[in-house]
């Protein structure tokens, strides 16, 4: 998008997909980073339109699984353990504490937005409070303003829909992402779980969980405030200290190799 190329003191906030090391992706430091999380069962098969369209707006006039089943089990199968890495790259650094990180889940976003953004506010301006602040009447300006206030882009006509893409996997393709990914279903709180029935992020089910993986289930809630309070408490000599490279190659998550862009984009071009 416009603009993402600009990594200086210019900018406040900068769009990466690091560790994902994109081709001429600019190397840059920061000192914390927001990471914007999504069920895999959506973000599978927003990426796969997203690539094919160029777009963030337009999908393809077919159903993938319907029309070309082969190839859409080879995509699930090929990117499932990579979006699986690419997630667990980003923990790693966050238990770590190689910075502050805070994890806003898209769901979140959709259905309740008003606590994310407060996070968010927190967390870029140091703060572990809003109250009686700026921050805090422009969030709840925005707030007022409705879910479109904030749309830059037309959306897809389901983008703000939740766990409608089910539809689109087998069973034995949906076991295959819970497989590669159970740690990260567990550790955002995409999985079914006895302490929290009325959540609406629960889009799966183990029927024999692991009990040490249902110990973290939405572990993400208490790193993010340990984060804004870590953050909120540094001086700016102890931030200046923290310089975390984006696009570094030593941690690079290859999630897309431009190499296959031909087989990705084959079912577009058949049809066109």
């Amino acid at each position: 998008m416009k603009g993402e190329h600009i990594v200086d003191d210019t900018v406040w906030i900068v769009k990466t997909h690091s560790p994902w090391l994109m081709p001429e992706a600019p190397v840059f430091h920061c000192n914390r980073l927001v990471c914007i999380v999504r069920s895999p069962i959506d973000v599978l098969i927003s990426f796969l339109q997203l690539f094919t369209c160029g777009s963030h707006s337009q999908k393809a006039p077919f159903e993938y699984y319907e029309k070309y089943p082969q190839f859409w089990d080879w995509f699930i199968k090929t990117w499932s353990p990579r979006l699986g890495n690419w997630y667990r790259c980003l923990m790693h650094d966050a238990r770590l504490k190689e910075l502050p990180v805070l994890f806003v889940r898209f769901e979140d976003l959709v259905v309740n937005p008003e606590p994310q953004l407060r996070n968010i506010m927190m967390f870029l301006n140091n703060m572990t409070d809003l109250t009686g602040t700026n921050a805090e009447r422009r969030v709840l300006e925005v707030i007022a303003k409705g879910k479109d206030a904030t749309v830059v882009y037309s959306l897809k006509d389901n983008t703000r829909s939740l766990a409608t893409n089910h539809k689109r996997y087998t069973k034995e393709q949906m076991s295959f992402i819970e497989n590669e990914m159970k740690d990260v279903l567990y550790y955002f709180g995409y999985v079914k779980h006895e302490s929290d029935p009325e959540s609406y992020t629960q889009f799966h089910e183990f029927k024999d969980p692991n009990p040490e993986l249902a110990k973290t289930y939405n572990c993400f809630k208490q790193l993010n405030q340990q984060s804004i309070e870590w953050n909120a408490s540094l001086t700016d000599p102890e931030r200046a200290q923290i310089q975390f490279m984006n696009s570094n190659p030593d941690k690079a998550v290859q999630v897309l190799e431009w190499a296959e862009g031909n087989a990705i984009s084959g079912p577009m071009r058949h049809d066109a």
